[in-house]
């Protein structure tokens, strides 16, 4: 078993800080609660506020070895916040709404408190 530290960022002065630092804290205690969807859908709250993540279609190079750090954090972001989106999709279908795992939901979690301490300390 590894353990790994993701602390939850708190306000670092930006107007939305606190809006995010509240959002994390929601998802935490709904992690915590065993409510996987809804700690999922909350971290896509807080990436929606903070707009990380490509605005438009990310493209990665022909070779990927030449990305540089920052365009591996962007690509990284990216795919959380395109992984959460999954939370509040649902098309009519039987199968259409993704369940979240206790496993996902960590994951996104200590990425998305991971991605907004990294952003916010900018």
């Amino acid at each position: 078993m590894i353990l790994l530290e993701t602390s939850l960022p708190l306000s670092l002065g930006g107007k939305d800080d606190a809006v995010i630092a509240r959002q994390l804290e929601k998802a935490e205690n709904a992690f915590h609660n065993g409510d996987y969807q809804n700690c999922v859908g909350t971290c896509r709250l807080a990436y929606e506020r903070l707009k990380l993540g490509p605005q438009g279609k990310l493209k990665t190079p022909a070779d990927p070895k030449t990305m540089a750090f920052p365009e591996r954090l962007e690509l990284l972001f990216a795919s959380a916040r395109h992984a959460t989106q999954l939370a509040h999709h649902d098309d009519g279908g039987a199968l259409s709404q993704h369940v979240y795992s206790r496993d996902e939901a960590r994951l996104l979690l200590q990425v998305t408190a991971a991605a907004m301490t990294f952003h916010l300390k900018r």
